[in-house]
């Protein structure tokens, strides 16, 4: 008589069936599936980080807009989440700072768009991606939304209409007349820079620009017809813009080859983690900023950070408010944020809870996946 048995609904039969024997030995567990976790590897859970990258001899570091080395924090000076979900690989720093958030850029097709259109469009597909989304993550107003830290970014008259309406701004609807009472009244700004930006004439000259959109609202600038200025273009902008940072990284040499262009397929990627609870999203460098400083951060003792250690200093970095929202960071002042470097494949969005941040000190711009194509 043969033996049998029956496997899934098959009817087996053990005749000349090689058989393992193991007696009192323990059976075997089988081995885990790789991870399919964001920022897993096979064999475990783990998103690797980096606090420079050499590129070709030169080491780029993060800096604030004003060039200064962006401050740091030890490992060990960590507690709480914070301290379990970073573990260091033969170093042990870690950027840290305030950050701001920063209004949405414009995806492909938007820039032709009504700012009501627009801000339809944009809540739409985040809603899809994400049904629970607050909604004090987008602007519902498209009277103040250019104007609005959450609104989407317009453009800026001293910037891109300097001596006559740009053609965007034309495409749009705005004219001459409304070019030159903007700029005749940037000088009533709340904000000092743009008090003396623009020489008063027939027409008015440019001299220079605060860059700071809300300050053009404190002017009674006409937006109504603006243009929204620099679409995010290109492979995966709509996830890239949803968790989009701005960097004011400095590098030596000429070029900034942290940026997507025509020979450069992917922009910089950084991890961003709130030093309160752990919680960590990658992000997309899509812009340069933030060239402002901080108006005051929350006291952060898991990351050893006094209440405005930050005030009037450059802050770090500008972010999402998608990003802003995963993060649970505070939206009442600035936010404290720790920052790394990542590899250009990794996913953006929220990092997995049991996904453990391992910091090594360097990786080279080729072998992080920045080469150029």
């Amino acid at each position: 008589m043969t033996a049998r048995v029956k496997v899934k609904g098959n009817d087996i039969s053990l005749r000349d069936q090689a058989i393992t024997i193991y007696g009192d030995a323990k059976f075997p567990d089988p081995k885990p599936k790789p991870s399919q976790e964001q920022g897993g590897k096979p064999g475990g859970k783990e998103l690797v980080a980096y606090y420079e990258i050499d590129r070709a001899g030169e080491i780029d570091h993060m800096n604030t807009f004003g060039g200064d080395p962006a401050p740091e924090r030890s490992l060990s000076q960590l507690s709480g989440a914070v301290a379990e979900r970073i573990k260091g690989d033969g170093w042990d720093k870690i950027y840290v700072g305030a950050a701001a958030a920063e209004q949405h850029l414009a995806l492909s097709g938007e820039e032709n768009m009504t700012p009501a259109q627009a801000l339809e469009h944009h809540s739409r597909l985040l809603k899809a991606s994400f049904p629970d989304a607050p909604d004090w993550i987008i602007a519902t107003d498209p009277e103040t939304a250019w104007k609005a830290d959450n609104g989407l970014q317009a453009g800026i008259c001293a910037i891109h209409c300097k001596t006559q309406v740009c053609g965007a701004g034309a495409k749009t609807g705005c004219t001459e007349k409304v070019r030159v009472s903007n700029l005749s009244s940037c000088h009533t700004a709340a904000y000092a820079p743009c008090q003396t930006a623009i020489q008063l004439g027939h027409p008015p000259v440019v001299k220079s620009c605060g860059n700071l959109i809300g300050a053009c609202g404190t002017a009674g600038h006409d937006k109504s017809h603006c243009f929204l200025e620099g679409p995010v273009l290109g492979d995966n902008a709509e996830d890239r813009e949803r968790w989009h940072v701005r960097l004011p990284l400095k590098i030596k040499g000429a070029g900034y080859p942290y940026s997507k262009s025509k020979d450069r397929p992917l922009n910089l990627k950084v991890v961003l983690v709130n030093p309160k609870s752990g919680a960590a999203v990658v992000c997309s460098q899509e812009d340069r900023g933030p060239d402002s400083a901080s108006s005051g951060n929350e006291e952060v003792p898991e990351a050893a950070v006094k209440a405005n250690e930050f005030l009037a200093k450059d802050r770090l970095l500008g972010l999402s408010y998608e990003a802003v929202w995963k993060l649970g960071l505070n939206r009442k002042l600035d936010p404290v944020v720790l920052m790394a470097f990542v590899d250009a494949a990794t996913p953006l969005g929220p990092v997995a809870a049991d996904v453990v941040i391992k910091l090594k000190k360097t990786t080279s711009f080729e072998k992080a996946g920045y080469q150029l194509s």
